[in-house]
């Protein structure tokens, strides 16, 4: 016997389908071993052979997907540990944000009422202006006729 191969690449599973597939298959091949096993011990050596090499690849191929679903797992998990990282940083991110323009806004608010507090000031000094001079003028009017 060359090469083995199961031939379940054809149904193109998926690698847990295949993991699936390949321990119940695996589990099936020792229960007929046992039994060849213990049914018949005289059977000949090619047939043992083919049997110890099928047990064997599926064994092998048993490991890899376990190895393989492992890290798929591993992957996953990292993966969402880090999004989570990311959506916390984000979140903080944006309260910052909105707490730094909260503050903007209140200082911009805080200008603009200053500045209308001037605008009234000059308004006001202005008008005493106006009324001294035409206090004086009238004066002046009154004292010159």
């Amino acid at each position: 016997m060359e090469k083995f191969s199961p031939g379940l690449k054809c149904f193109n599973l998926r690698t847990w389908d295949l993991f699936v597939v390949q321990c119940y298959m695996s589990r099936e091949i020792s229960k007929r071993l046992q039994f060849s096993k213990s049914r018949n011990l005289g059977r000949s050596s090619k047939v043992q052979e083919f049997t110890w090499a099928l047990q064997t690849g599926f064994n092998t191929n048993l490991r890899y997907h376990k190895a393989l679903a492992n890290i798929v797992a591993w992957e996953a998990t990292k993966k969402s540990s880090s999004e989570t990282k990311l959506r916390k940083a984000e979140e903080k991110l944006e309260k910052q944000k909105a707490a730094l323009v909260e503050r903007m806004k209140n200082e911009i608010a805080t200008i603009h009422k200053k500045a209308e507090e001037k605008k009234a000031m000059v308004e006001a000094r202005r008008g005493e202006e106006i009324l001294k001079v035409e206090e004086s003028g009238a004066k002046y009017h009154a004292a010159g006729q």
